[in-house]
């Protein structure tokens, strides 16, 4: 492992940008244009594999390039969409020579755990999985980029407009979050037709597995702030804990106790931020035993005090 991409190293490559924001410890937005980079410098900094600290988007309006993604191919080609999740071992392979338009957005950990995304819309997503061997390019039609590219144009007007005020943080917040959900749109409507596609072939088993994850989803959205044990669900949908578990995992990524746990946070910051209610109210709304329960709860999952959130 030659690199990590986190928030500095990407910073520095804002010198060979035609235009660089950067918004605190939160995000880097850099916009690579034909006469504002060096080709050869540029390879030179991406060279050999580097581990994304960090979410990354990139967006290629015009111009290719060959990249692999944990060992994967990928060739970005123009009007394309590649996601990097945290942990991804990345590595430039060839740098098209020619014209070149592309957006690079890096989403630093602590500010990716502060932006709420509503879990329901995950649970709405296509049931089937994607491929490991898939080309992680998404191909994007026009509306769908010349979106995506009004979001993140927004974020720069965010950042030179509010700059460091105190609404600065939750504007771009929900900007991202806006950008996450065309994401997730856009991978429902890819795998929704496909899904379409191949309905005959759909077995019982799966059938019944689909069923089961949108049922806890349904449960999870009506119970949370009274019930966050696995086991509670298990029992409403008649199966074993274990099962349930295993299920969730294999539809969402995620095991049972963190689709509660994440219903449960982004309850527990909604509250906290925009309900003018104090700490101890919020953990008797969520049905904790105890302000100090509940503080321990949250500063396991999120790394921070309920105090600290509230004031960040």
């Amino acid at each position: 492992m030659n690199a990590i991409l986190d928030l500095p190293t990407i910073s520095t490559l804002g010198e060979f940008a035609s235009d660089a924001t950067r918004q605190a410890d939160d995000f880097v937005l850099l916009h690579f244009k034909s006469e504002s980079r060096s080709p050869e410098t540029l390879r030179k900094l991406l060279r050999g594999p580097m581990k994304v600290e960090g979410m990354m988007w990139v967006i290629s309006r015009e111009g290719c390039s060959d990249i692999e993604i944990n060992l994967v191919g990928c060739h970005v080609a123009s009007s394309s969409l590649v996601i990097l999740m945290p942990g991804s071992i990345v590595e430039s392979k060839v740098l098209s020579d020619g014209p070149i338009d592309c957006y690079m957005l890096f989403l630093a950990p602590p500010f990716l755990r502060n932006i709420n995304i509503d879990l329901n819309v995950l649970g709405q997503l296509p049931n089937r999985q994607i491929s490991p061997e898939a080309d992680p390019a998404i191909r994007l039609e026009p509306g769908e980029l010349d979106m995506m590219t009004r979001l993140l144009e927004l974020l720069t007007v965010n950042r030179h407009v509010n700059d460091e005020t105190v609404y600065a943080r939750s504007i771009a917040r929900s900007t991202i979050a806006s950008l996450l959900y065309q994401g997730m749109q856009k991978v429902s409507r890819l795998y929704g037709e496909a899904e379409k596609d191949n309905a005959r072939d759909t077995d019982a088993r799966l059938s019944r597995r689909s069923n089961y994850v949108r049922d806890f989803m349904q449960l999870v959205r009506q119970n949370f702030q009274t019930e966050r044990s696995v086991s509670f669900y298990a029992s409403r949908l008649c199966i074993t804990p274990k099962y349930l578990s295993l299920i969730i995992k294999a539809q969402t990524g995620h095991t049972a106790g963190d689709v509660i746990n994440n219903f449960v946070l982004l309850e527990a910051k909604n509250l906290l931020r925009f309900s003018g209610m104090n700490i101890q109210q919020v953990a008797n709304a969520l049905n904790f035993p105890s302000q100090s329960a509940f503080g321990k709860y949250f500063k396991h999952l999120t790394g921070q005090s309920p105090s600290e959130y509230q004031h960040s």
